[in-house]
């Protein structure tokens, strides 16, 4: 009889949920009226959803979209990458990157984070974020995965340059200031990665053991400056494991610290393949798996997807609704994980204005701004017998030397190149201004890592470095582009 009855309760439910799918929603529903309070419209919207229709948005619906439920409204949240630009959706930074890419977005490059700490100016780095947040709303996007706030700790971490430096003071302020400029434009800012990712070998595998004094004093205190003075609506998720746990997962770090003692309202977004289990990463407070849908099937079946450590599709609708009938997920976790997304796109706007491509993108104005963020980034260490700035009565000659003098570098590589409407290399802004009167030779000195195969032998770099040390002996000044450090993604 028991049986009987849980089956006829079941199909009652199931029934109930039918019924709520197919009634039409009245014009006037509660969370459509953009007078009213936000979390009236949360309430309003999450109560005629269906528990499949919330389930579904814990996942995305493609590479860079979140997924929307039209039966509501509710429109999917589109992002780009960042954080120094607006950077192609179209895939991994593999694909994105590729000098063969298919899809190109094009953008202001702006100058890396850490040159932009280096100003030491938050209004500039407001401006930028603003510029930035402008072209993705001009771009069609709803939101731009950056700023990276944090620490260097690791000198040899691939992504140093994307964030503030070593100071977590500085990283807040920098942050904060990022945030408030995108937000400005009622678009998304995604401050990341929280917390402690700071090497790129082994990222997925790798576990920090920090202290709860570290932690609180080096690793998290941009991430409270953005969640308690920025205001940010989203954070995301690092790929490494945290005291044995992974970020995505960690209880202490996203419930206990995150909302309860920094009082995130906004969001949690996994870094892209960050995910390793469902009911633990749901009950945590990690609101929004990506990527999500095909292209995160196609990924996930490529072999270097896994061995390399990456782990997605656990907060599928399927998945979720299962650990929800098994009593490993309350309905009251899913709601509130849904009901972040929903506060967000409330708050940003983009439920009620949303954002159509079309606008103007790498202006004067915006590339005014990417200008004095690398002029005043520029520090003069040491200006020994007054060299410079250089003096054109007494230079004829200069020796240019290094594989980044000839090439416009706008990224560090991986997930960081921003592919701007033009660019001006080193060597050719030097050559312009040093103009006819002064002999300006190029020597490479050593090649690239990974960019031409040619120059790796020893025989080659012997070569180049025999030509370099030759330009800089005949030359009056010998000026060298420094090389870069390689980052995965």
């Amino acid at each position: 009889m028991r049986r009987v009855l849980l089956f006829a309760t079941s199909l009652l439910l199931s029934a109930a949920a039918g019924f709520q799918a197919q009634t039409p929603v009245p014009a006037d529903a509660p969370y459509k009226n953009a007078g009213l309070p936000v979390e009236k419209r949360v309430a309003d919207l999450l109560g005629r959803m269906t528990p499949e229709e919330k389930a579904a948005m814990l996942s995305g619906s493609g590479w860079m979209e979140s997924a929307p439920i039209e039966r509501l409204g509710i429109p999917a949240i589109r992002m780009a990458d960042g954080p120094m630009g607006v950077r192609s959706w179209a895939g991994s930074s593999a694909i994105t990157s590729a000098a063969n890419a298919q899809v190109r977005v094009l953008a202001t490059s702006f100058p890396s984070g850490v040159c932009m700490a280096a100003t030491w100016d938050t209004d500039l780095v407001q401006r930028e974020g603003q510029a930035i947040g402008q072209e993705v709303k001009a771009l069609g996007r709803d939101m731009i995965l950056g700023p990276t706030v944090n620490i260097n700790r690791v000198p040899l971490w691939g992504r140093n340059f994307e964030g503030y430096g070593e100071d977590p003071y500085l990283s807040g302020r920098m942050g904060v200031a990022y945030i408030r400029g995108v937000q400005s434009e009622g678009v998304i800012p995604s401050v990341k990665h929280f917390a402690a990712n700071n090497e790129e070998f082994e990222r997925h595998r790798i576990d920090a053991h920090i202290s709860e004094r570290a932690l609180h004093e080096i690793y998290l205190p941009a991430f409270k400056a953005a969640v308690e003075e920025g205001g940010v609506w989203n954070v995301m998720s690092a790929y490494n494991k945290i005291n044995g746990v992974h970020a995505g997962e960690n209880a202490p770090l996203l419930h206990d610290i995150l909302q309860r003692e920094f009082g995130f309202k906004g969001f949690v977004i996994s870094d892209w393949g960050s995910t390793y289990s469902t009911a633990p990463t749901v009950n945590a407070g990690m609101d929004l798996e990506m990527p999500g849908g095909p292209p995160m099937v196609t990924w996930m079946a490529n072999p270097h997807t896994v061995e390399s450590g990456n782990g997605d599709g656990w907060l599928t609708a399927d998945r979720v609704l299962a650990e929800v009938r098994a009593g490993h997920i309350t309905q009251g976790t899913i709601d509130d994980n849904v009901g972040r997304i929903l506060r967000v796109i409330f708050l940003s706007g983009i439920f009620d204005h949303p954002h159509t491509a079309g606008g103007a993108v790498d202006t004067p104005e915006q590339q005014a701004v990417a200008r004095q963020g690398a002029t005043e980034g520029i520090v003069l260490l040491k200006n020994e017998g007054s060299l410079l700035p250089l003096d054109a009565a007494k230079i004829h000659s200069i020796a240019v030397i290094g594989p980044n003098a000839a090439v416009a570098r706008t990224g560090g590589g991986g997930s960081s190149l921003v592919r701007p409407t033009y660019a001006i290399a080193p060597l050719d802004g030097i050559r312009d201004r040093a103009g006819s009167d002064v002999h300006v030779r190029y020597e490479m000195g050593v090649g690239m890592e990974g960019e031409n195969a040619e120059l790796d032998s020893p025989d080659a770099r012997a070569k180049m470095l025999k030509a370099a040390t030759e330009a800089a002996t005949q030359a009056d000044v010998a000026v060298v582009g420094a090389s870069r450090a390689r980052a995965s993604t």
